[in-house]
């Protein structure tokens, strides 16, 4: 059955992923514009990993309050208010960091008639600020774990995605770098999963297990994808 829809991973595959220095500078920058101590900051915030990438607090406003409740801070709208500028500021400078051949290859893509979608798992910020970036306009079914309320590898939020294409698996492929199990998943629902193994990334990342024991599908560059619709 020919392909007629696609859907990609976000971070590691249309962006290249923040660096550890990166987002520890991040939580660094939004805990001292909090006033709570670093080390503080940072338990609470892994801590709340899952539930912020499922939209548990609502909004970024949201989870630092409840992170100043947690370490025994009476939230200050002010200060909550310049750490989530600070928040915000990074996810849009994220969405900024495409790959070389990101834009061109969804641009193809779109011109030979393909739907696409994207299915990312990540905080409240980014369907924020999602229809500002270069991308947004070459995606017809952004689906973000925040606001969908469930995350990769859960087959349902797959089955958002192709909801949303009007495809079905078969006619379906998703590209991505591995991370979350994210292509096991899908190749258990009947889509084609490929493998983004870009030699500038670290395929060593223990969160990438399922990239990393890929053996199906394989490209280097995202631009390769156009080999496997024409």
């Amino acid at each position: 059955m020919p392909t007629r829809a696609v859907i990609f991973d976000l971070y590691g595959t249309l962006v290249k992923s923040p660096s550890l220095d990166v987002r520890r500078a991040l939580l660094s920058e939004m805990a001292a514009a909090m006033d709570i101590p670093h080390s503080d900051f940072v338990d609470v915030w892994m801590e709340g990993f899952w539930e912020r990438q499922v939209g548990v607090y609502g909004t970024e406003e949201g989870h630092l309050e409840h992170i100043a409740r947690r370490v025994g801070v009476a939230p200050d709208p002010q200060r909550v208010a310049r750490a989530a500028a600070v928040a915000l500021t990074f996810d849009r400078e994220s969405l900024d960091a495409t790959r070389s051949d990101t834009v061109d290859t969804l641009r193809a893509l779109k011109d030979a008639g393909l739907r696409l979608a994207l299915l990312s798992n990540c905080g409240v910020g980014i369907p924020v600020v999602w229809g500002e970036c270069s991308m947004a306009p070459y995606i017809d079914v952004p689906v973000f774990s925040s606001t969908a309320r469930l995350k990769k590898p859960d087959p349902r939020i797959y089955h958002v995605a192709l909801q949303g294409l009007g495809a079905a698996p078969s006619e379906t492929l998703y590209v991505a770098d591995g991370m979350d199990d994210e292509l096991t998943a899908a190749r258990n629902l009947g889509i084609t999963a490929i493998l983004l193994d870009s030699p500038d990334d670290d395929l060593d990342d223990p969160r990438r297990a399922d990239g990393k024991a890929w053996t199906g599908p394989t490209i280097q560059y995202l631009r390769e994808v156009l080999g496997y619709v024409e």
